[in-house]
């Protein structure tokens, strides 16, 4: 069954520890380096989905479920890619307003799910803010859809990697102790995104993202982040402006 309407897949970074490499369908999962995590185990790293990623949520989480690390703590992410039915749904979650919008939504998830009687909760909190190195509070997305590489500032709580992978990826979270809290997390992301495009279609016109070079960035930046001061009651008229 496919996710839902806007949404065309969803794959997993999975940081962490392990004794001994995951199983998934009998097959080794191979666990990527990653300097940045440190648990003390014999194999850390993180374990990535495959490229295509997941067109089902079931899918996904028989496969998180089968290859969650055994160990995590304050140096290990949960990093989230989505990619969309086409590239007008992408376009729209560039404006500058669905950055509020994405913060006030997990703001009301995390005083749900994330209290101080949980592990990960200071993790939360602090990514959210903006305090961790690897997720920074900065809304880049017109510079970062034009690199192919590893290059730019991908450190950022969303992370717009059209170039390279086509989706979006979410590096807001940290792992979770239990595969259940993660579930939960990735149903509302995917409720994050969707309820934008659905509460604010009509009052946006999308552009073609893959035609944006590093040479109009900074026009369509700045011209952007003029409608949006215009606007910022959102009492009708684009959102979002179109690429001629």
């Amino acid at each position: 069954m496919p996710i839902n309407k806007y949404i065309s897949a969803i794959g997993l970074e999975l940081e962490g520890g392990w004794e001994s490499r995951p199983q998934y369908k009998s097959r080794t999962i191979r666990i990527e380096p990653d300097g940045s995590v440190n648990t003390g185990m014999t194999y850390q790293g993180e374990a990535i989905s495959p490229h295509q990623g997941f067109k089902s949520l079931r899918g996904l989480f028989i496969w998180m479920n089968a290859v969650y690390p055994e160990k995590i703590n304050n140096t290990c992410g949960f990093h989230i890619h989505t990619s969309f039915k086409d590239n007008s749904i992408y376009s729209r979650l560039m404006h500058p307003m669905f950055e509020d919008y994405f913060i006030n939504h997990w703001t009301k998830w995390g005083k749900i799910h994330m209290m101080k009687s949980y592990e990960s909760h200071r993790q939360f909190w602090a990514r959210l803010k903006g305090e961790n190195t690897f997720c920074l509070k900065q809304f880049t997305p017109y510079q970062q859809i034009i690199y192919e590489g590893k290059q730019g500032n991908r450190y950022t709580q969303l992370n717009f990697t059209f170039k390279r992978f086509n989706t979006i990826e979410c590096r807001t979270l940290p792992m979770f102790k239990e595969p259940e809290m993660a579930e939960l997390a990735i149903i509302n992301l995917v409720n994050i995104y969707s309820n934008f495009i659905d509460r604010y279609n009509k009052k946006m016109k999308a552009f073609n993202v893959a035609s944006i070079t590093s040479t109009i960035v900074s026009k369509v930046k700045d011209l952007v982040e003029t409608i949006s001061n215009e606007e910022s009651t959102i009492q009708g008229g684009p959102l979002v402006c179109v690429l001629s």
